[in-house]
C-alpha cells in the first residue's frame, strides 16, 4: 500500500458527536476530509450517565463499550463510502473513543475509554488502534494531553514563536457565555479549589468539575449565561478543566 491514508475518530467531553478525519501522513500531514456525526440519543444519554457517575455497573460499561464501537464502525464505513474510498486504501483507524473515567492520581491511577476497537475492526475490515492513555498512566504520566507531539510536528517553525491552546469541550460555552457577566466574587471562590494550585502536569474531568461543583452559584442569583462566563473563566485562567485541556 503506497497511500498513507488513516482515519481518526474521537468523541469529546461534551459528548455531542463523533469527529472523523481522513488524514494523509505526507510531510506535512494534511486533513483530506472531515465530518461530525451526532450521537444517537440513547447512546449519548448512556455515555453522559457513565461520565458523571449517574450510571454505573459492569453491564452498563459493557453495553456502552459495544454500542459506541458499533456506532463508530458504521460511521466510518459510511464516511469512506461517501468519499468513494475502499477499506483497503486505509492503513489504520485511530480511535480514541469516549473517556468515562479519568483518575490519573492516587494509589490506583487509571483512565477508561469506551468504544470497542475489536468491533471497529470487524465491521470496517480495517486495523484499529485504540487505548491511547493507559500506557502513559502506567509510566506515571497523566494520560493527557495527547496532542502536543502532533502540534509540535505541525506548527513548529524556526521563524516565529507559536502557542497552541487546547481547551477542549469547554470551548462549547461560546457565544452563550459572552451574553453574561463575570461575577468576580464567585470566580475567586471557584479558583480557591485546591486543584488549581497543583503544579503541572495535571489533568481532570467531569469527575471533579461538574454541576455539583458549581451548584452553590444559584444562591448568588446568577443567570445561566452569567454562570457560564464565571465557570468558564476559572479553567481558562489556569489552563485546566477536562482531560486533554491541562498542560
Amino acid at each position: 500500500m503506497n497511500e498513507r491514508l488513516y482515519v481518526g475518530a474521537i468523541t469529546g467531553t461534551s459528548i455531542d458527536g463523533l469527529d472523523l478525519a481522513l488524514v494523509e501522513t505526507s510531510q506535512p500531514p494534511k486533513i483530506v476530509a472531515g465530518r461530525t456525526v451526532p450521537f444517537p440519543a440513547l447512546l449519548a444519554q448512556l455515555l453522559k450517565g457513565l461520565a458523571i457517575g449517574a450510571v454505573n455497573g459492569v453491564d452498563s460499561f459493557g453495553e456502552a463499550d459495544h454500542r459506541l464501537g458499533d456506532f463508530i464502525a458504521h460511521a466510518i464505513s459510511e464516511f469512506l463510502t461517501d468519499l468513494s474510498l475502499a477499506p483497503d486504501r486505509i492503513n489504520a483507524i485511530g480511535s480514541h473513543a469516549q473517556t468515562v473515567r479519568h483518575r490519573p492520581d492516587g494509589a490506583t491511577p487509571f483512565s477508561i475509554q469506551l468504544g470497542d476497537p475489536n468491533l471497529i475492526e470487524e465491521i470496517t475490515g480495517i486495523d484499529a488502534v485504540a487505548d491511547f492513555r493507559r500506557r502513559d498512566i502506567a509510566a506515571g504520566g497523566q494520560g493527557a494531553p495527547l496532542v502536543p507531539p502532533f502540534h509540535e510536528a505541525i506548527f513548529r517553525t524556526t521563524t516565529e514563536n507559536r502557542a497552541v491552546l487546547n481547551i477542549g469541550g469547554i470551548a462549547n460555552v461560546g457565544a452563550w457565555a459572552r451574553t453574561g457577566r463575570v461575577d468576580h466574587e464567585l470566580l475567586s471562590r471557584l479558583l480557591a479549589d485546591p486543584y488549581f494550585d497543583r503544579p503541572a502536569p495535571k489533568s481532570t474531568g467531569k469527575e471533579l468539575f461538574n454541576l455539583t461543583w458549581i451548584a452553590y452559584r444559584t444562591s448568588m442569583g446568577l443567570t445561566g449565561s452569567d454562570s457560564a462566563v464565571t465557570g468558564a473563566r476559572a479553567p481558562l485562567v489556569l489552563g485546566a478543566f477536562y482531560p486533554g485541556a491541562a498542560s
